[in-house]
């Protein structure tokens, strides 16, 4: 009987202990969205989930440096400033107080997502993101310019690291769906010893974490923008790549499986892939003439059985593809004019200036010009601005501009209450949303302001003169 005792003490100890850590460990947030809930603007720096909408607090730009210096910069549970927030929507919109601050918002992921290779995904009950790695190489150097993939729940536990990059330059990843599991497809290009070569591999992480290289040394490549891969072709991903023999290939993998196979539709062909959407694969194919094609993935499995559609008579330096618009192309000359292109004829010139191609939505060219943001109608060749006057926007790349349905998401300039040692003024970057249908020469402030972030407030004076805090 004294034994018994003993022993349920000690079980009773166990499980206060056990309840203890519990308490103490992270409860994960509730009220989140269902597993099926509608998901709209995967990849970038927002993304809308259900009636929420999840967001990345901040741009760290030139960050690598400051991380190396201070590797916990990024230790997860630290991060306010990069990490990943959200904020419920009523009615679609956000909700922001009388100074201009978000009404509630609360951390969801707690490690730096907003840098050059930031974004994320959210699938299923997952959110899927990068971060800048924080382990020393063999020399005891801090790789933060190589990235990590991460995956954490939608409630915000269960981190995981699933993937740590070879190299510093992650040109592509995406997260597919494919019968119930989740696969991780990441392009990169592949540092060497020698440092004389940079191959481009494409390599997958499936759900437990396995890495298998689909692969290696392509030359182009393309992947599906449908997270939900429920069509036999969107199981693969497809590239170009040159054999044994001197021979430029068209080549495709597969997601689950990585069996591969290669082809040449006709003998001499160079292919080069443009795009990946309309359940149509976009190249040129080169055979005298360089011309751009379609190839309808969905008509066989075997690409070599499928006649390529030519979509230009022309040859262009550049091809872009709208969405949903099966021929429809716009194309850049070696003068950097830019042409809507239909029926195989260039239909108009949108534009005959340089400027840096952002991406098209609605019919719409986005582009960056002067370091302002821009969209040329592609059936009217209207062009408009966007932006507020009294705003500086991060805009030094296309990736950090990030368009979702009527939003624009970009990073502006926010001068915090203070000087630094020196007595200069110090500026952080946090998210602007810009409503695009309903005033699209502003934008408002989306985010948490980090510790010592936060602006000077007005005095009553201002405010009574019509002065926000935050805008």
């Amino acid at each position: 009987m004294k034994i018994k005792k003993v022993l349920l003490s000690f079980v009773l100890v166990l499980f206060a202990c056990t309840c203890l850590f519990t308490a103490c460990g992270k409860q994960g947030l509730t009220d989140n969205p269902a597993t099926d809930a509608e998901t709209i603007g995967n990849g970038g720096f927002a993304v809308i989930k259900g009636n929420y909408l999840y967001y990345v607090n901040g741009y760290v730009d030139n960050y690598v440096s400051a991380l190396r210096e201070d590797p916990s910069k990024n230790k997860e549970g630290d991060v306010v400033f990069g990490g990943i927030y959200r904020t419920k929507l009523v009615g679609g919109k956000v909700q922001r107080d009388e100074n201009g601050f978000l009404e509630k918002t609360e951390q969801v992921v707690s490690q730096v997502v907003g840098f050059e290779n930031g974004g994320f995904y959210i699938l299923g009950d997952y959110i899927y993101y990068t971060t800048p790695h924080m382990n020393k190489d063999g020399s005891g150097v801090v790789r933060a310019d190589y990235t990590e993939i991460c995956r954490i729940n939608i409630d915000g536990t269960d981190q995981e690291r699933l993937y740590v990059s070879k190299s510093a330059s992650i040109q592509d990843w995406n997260i597919y769906n494919i019968d119930g599991k989740h696969y991780v497809v990441v392009v990169e290009k592949m540092s060497t010893e020698d440092s004389t070569t940079t191959p481009t591999n494409i390599v997958v992480i499936d759900n437990d974490g396995d890495v298998t290289t689909l692969a290696e040394d392509v030359s182009t490549y393309a992947l599906s923008d449908d997270n939900e891969a429920d069509k036999a072709h969107e199981k693969f991903v497809y590239y170009t790549f040159v054999n044994d023999d001197s021979e430029n290939r068209l080549g495709k993998a597969n997601i689950v499986t990585g069996d591969d196979e290669d082809y040449q539709i006709n003998t001499g062909d160079v292919y080069s892939i443009v795009d990946y959407k309309n359940d149509n694969l976009y190249l040129t194919i080169a055979n005298g003439d360089t011309y751009l094609y379609r190839l309808d993935l969905a008509l066989n499995e075997n690409i070599a059985n499928i006649t390529p559609y030519a979509l230009t008579n022309t040859e262009y330096t550049t091809y872009y593809v709208m969405d949903g618009v099966l021929n429809g192309v716009v194309a850049v000359d070696s003068e950097n004019y830019m042409y809507n292109i239909s029926n195989r004829n260039a239909t108009s010139i949108l534009l005959s200036t340089s400027v840096t191609f952002v991406g098209i939505s609605d019919n719409c060219v986005y582009y960056l010009e002067n370091e302002q943001l821009k969209r040329v109608s592609i059936e009217t060749g209207d062009i408009e601005t966007f932006g507020a006057t009294d705003k500086t926007y991060l805009l030094a790349l296309n990736k950090q501009v990030d368009i979702n349905g009527s939003r624009i998401f970009v990073f502006a300039q926010y001068e915090q209450e203070g000087k630094d040692a020196e007595g200069n003024a110090v500026n952080n970057y946090y998210l602007n949303m810009i409503d695009i249908f309903a005033n699209k020469e502003s934008s408002e402030f989306v985010g948490e302001f980090a510790e010592g972030h936060t602006p000077k407030e007005p005095t009553a004076e201002e405010k009574e003169n019509g002065a926000v805090w935050v805008k």
